[in-house]
């Protein structure tokens, strides 16, 4: 298998951007009370994200899903284009369900949060952006 397009351009446009902007959505959209936020106070950026967080420019309603499915849904297409910008001369047709074992963990974790096992707020849509972002990237690669 090879990537659809350069390996550079892969890496920015296919992991770098994405996981930018889901991190954008949730530094300007999401409550303060999410973990991202305290890991900002411990490296010292509070005060930056605060600044941008109070900015009017970015003062939009943005659709449910948008603020809480699609960062996620980001993530996933972003870390599962990290492992085939890794592994890409390494996955053919017998391996290559292992790249999902990533997908399956994410669908899971949102189950235990439906039982109350693990923390957090149970998203059926969440589960749908995960497999479809999940399945995403293969399109950026090819069998030639």
């Amino acid at each position: 298998m090879k990537l659809r397009l350069n390996k550079y351009l892969h890496l920015v446009f296919n992991i770098i951007v994405p996981i930018i902007l889901g991190l954008f959505i949730y530094i300007v959209y999401r409550s303060n009370d999410t973990i991202i936020f305290y890991w900002f106070s411990c490296i010292g950026i509070e005060f930056i994200i605060d600044s941008i967080r109070n900015s009017d420019i970015f003062f939009l309603n943005i659709p449910f899903w948008l603020k809480y499915n699609f960062p996620d849904g980001l993530w996933v297409y972003s870390l599962i284009n990290m492992f085939l910008f890794i592994w890409i001369d390494d996955i053919n047709k017998h391996n290559f369900y292992y790249v999902y074992i990533f997908v399956l963990i994410a669908c899971i974790c949102e189950i235990l949060q439906f039982y109350n096992i693990i923390p957090g707020t149970y998203d059926f849509i969440d589960i749908l952006f995960y497999l479809f972002f999940g399945f995403l990237p293969f399109l950026f690669i090819s069998n030639k």
